[in-house]
């Protein structure tokens, strides 16, 4: 036997289920957006803060920029300000290499 739906109760529940895809589609975007926006500016550190240690010590081995590339925000910024006073090439590769530990 068929079982009997309250076609009320139905389109209530497909409406329901419309506006929580339609949420959770809209959710999804703004976190990936944010999420976007982090990592761009992550980047854009990380990119400045290497044109900055390259100008300084253009004959820096290349493991310092795989090393700078590990870094996270909090270490970057850090690093930023330790390159205004690092004196030697040797020097921001320790620098570096103790960042990472």
């Amino acid at each position: 036997m068929p079982k009997l739906v309250n076609p009320f109760i139905h389109a209530g529940r497909v409406q329901g289920r419309i506006e929580g895809l339609e949420k959770g589609r809209e959710e999804g975007l703004e976190q990936g957006l944010e999420q976007g926006l982090e990592q761009g500016r992550l980047e854009g550190t990380r990119q400045f803060a290497l044109h900055l240690m390259l100008r300084k010590f253009p004959g820096i081995p290349k493991t310092a920029t795989s090393l700078l590339r590990r870094l996270d925000e909090p270490q970057l910024l850090a690093f930023g300000d330790a390159l205004i006073s690092l004196d030697s090439a040797s020097a921001c590769l320790a620098w570096l290499r103790k960042a990472r530990k």
